[in-house]
């Protein structure tokens, strides 16, 4: 029932380390989607995981809105893959999204993670 008062700081680096196996995101584009108020997007993932493998399943979820179209196919440009998918917002003016990419049940990237707005939203 008390307040914790907590400080900390987080860093990011453009390197991840060696000992990883995973595949990172290393571009995102977004523009418009097929349909009238969807916006489509393309991720890039470059690493080990994904290099010259079978191809792994994308895990795209929106809160709220709708996933839709979600394609994952090689990138020999950068020896990684390319997802892309399109996102219907519906009514919301924000939404979270969130990309994995897996083999089977198991991880093989990290979180791609974006918050999207409608351009003019208050």
């Amino acid at each position: 029932g008390k307040a914790f008062p907590f400080a900390y700081r987080m860093h990011w680096g453009d390197q991840i380390p060696v000992a990883w196996s995973g595949a990172r995101a290393i571009a995102t584009r977004v523009g418009a989607g097929r349909k009238k108020g969807r916006t489509h997007f393309v991720v890039d993932f470059i690493g080990p995981a994904v290099a010259g493998k079978d191809l792994p399943i994308a895990t795209v979820t929106a809160y709220p809105g709708t996933i839709a179209d979600v394609v994952v196919q090689p990138n020999p440009e950068i020896d990684g893959v390319r997802v892309s998918f399109e996102l219907d917002p519906a009514n919301a003016d924000l939404c979270e999204l969130r990309l994995i990419l897996k083999s089977g049940d198991e991880p093989v990237s990290e979180t791609w993670l974006y918050r999207w707005t409608r351009a003019g939203a208050k």
